[in-house]
């Protein structure tokens, strides 16, 4: 066990440090564990990764099944909807396949937020996965509906406004952040 004054060990049944004398005390195995979890974190910010478990995941699960709704009930086009499927055939397939994979990151997301809750090694890749299948999903949909739309006359900047840059840039952000910031804790997840 080691002095709770100058940090030296001594052995488990010492009552005083056998270096500067001070008072041993003697914890529990309970107590050994929760002091081992603490020195885990010791150097690490952890405020990041709180705000990702508590919050941001579900937040980021949330919005995508409100995504997949709105995309697989066509609820984007508001009364419109049939008129714009009519005219574009396509366009109603590639909404459905985004609602569903948004229903797919929507489950993911909470995977994930668990992976990371419980320290596992998993977590931070499947965070990045979390990240790259939000973008390379978001880029294939406008791509294909820009495909889709571009006979009609519409061009990019009819797809694209400030909402789906911003959408588009946030991913992209969060990705490099948290590997960043995982990379330099890696050695918390090892579950």
């Amino acid at each position: 066990m080691n002095c709770p004054e100058c940090g030296a060990h001594n052995p488990d049944s010492a009552e005083f440090c056998q270096y500067c004398k001070a008072k041993m005390i003697n914890i529990s195995s309970f107590e050994k564990e929760e002091q081992e979890e603490r020195d885990k974190y010791k150097g690490h910010a952890m405020g990041w990764y709180k705000f990702l478990i508590y919050f941001a995941l579900f937040a980021g699960a949330i919005m995508n099944l409100i995504n997949g709704i709105i995309f697989v009930t066509g609820s984007q086009y508001g009364g419109r909807k049939e008129a714009v499927y009519a005219f574009f055939g396509g366009l109603k397939t590639i909404d459905v396949i985004m609602g569903i994979i948004c229903f797919v990151l929507c489950v993911y997301a909470i995977i994930t937020r668990v992976m990371l809750a419980g320290l596992k090694k998993a977590g931070p890749p499947m965070l990045y996965g979390f990240y790259i299948i939000n973008i390379v999903s978001m880029i294939l949909y406008y791509v294909f509906a820009f495909i889709i739309l571009s006979p009609s006359g519409a061009g990019f900047g009819d797809l694209v406004d400030f909402r789906t840059i911003v959408s588009f840039i946030v991913p992209v952000v969060m990705l490099f952040v948290n590997i960043s910031y995982f990379n330099y804790r890696k050695n918390l997840f090892v579950n």
